[in-house]
């Protein structure tokens, strides 16, 4: 890689982490591309030549959180042999959905922006949805075993989407006043428990003549 080509590179890496310090501390609706060029120390009319605008920032923030967040959970999980009955389908289950809860709880202002409000003004390209896939490509291998390919059964949508529902009430602070603190690990363990139940009836039915 030449000097030029590096520095570009240094330089997009660190205008995306300042402004990931920025969604920490102001949110995402608050974005502003002359604050971060500022702190990144440079001037506004210089971010430019790495962004063509808020909106590609925000695309860039939003694939790396997906990228992080599937990294992390794949290495929760480990290189996982495919599973071969529920038992270990459902063992594989809670070791994503239990990992996908830690990044969320260390990652809160990034989960916001990838699964919180969306951000007026601004709509998520395709290029962000091979990466928003990665957790579920992950849990779609967990059941392979009964799933011969073809459209997503409905009940592992349904999966999918309990989990990031389940993140994001406590999250959110959905969760206070009806489960306390201590028990919350339990509950979204035993929730995701259940959904894998559905998901099994859905899938076995189905191969029934």
């Amino acid at each position: 890689m030449g000097k030029r080509a590096q520095h570009r590179e240094e330089m997009e890496r660190k205008i995306i982490e300042v402004a990931e310090g920025h969604l920490a501390t102001k949110g995402a609706a608050a974005l502003s591309l002359r604050a971060v060029a500022s702190d990144a120390g440079i001037v506004p009319s210089a971010i430019y030549r790495y962004f063509n605008g808020l909106d590609q920032l925000i695309t860039a923030l939003i694939v790396r959180s997906y990228r992080d967040q599937t990294e992390f959970v794949t290495s929760q999980v480990g290189d996982f042999e495919d599973p071969a009955d529920w038992d270990a389908a459902t063992s594989v289950v809670l070791d994503i959905a239990r990992a996908v809860r830690a990044w969320a709880l260390a990652n809160p202002h990034r989960y916001a922006l990838v699964y919180g409000s969306p951000i007026p003004g601004y709509r998520a390209p395709e290029e962000t949805i091979d990466a928003a896939s990665g957790v579920g490509r992950l849990l779609l291998r967990s059941f392979g075993f009964v799933w011969p390919g073809g459209p997503i059964p409905e009940e592992g949508i349904a999966l999918w989407s309990a989990i990031y529902g389940l993140v994001s009430f406590e999250l959110f602070g959905h969760l206070e006043g009806s489960v306390p603190q201590e028990e919350r690990e339990g509950f979204f363990l035993r929730a995701v428990r259940r959904e894998v139940g559905v998901l099994r009836r859905g899938l076995e039915g189905a191969r029934e003549p």
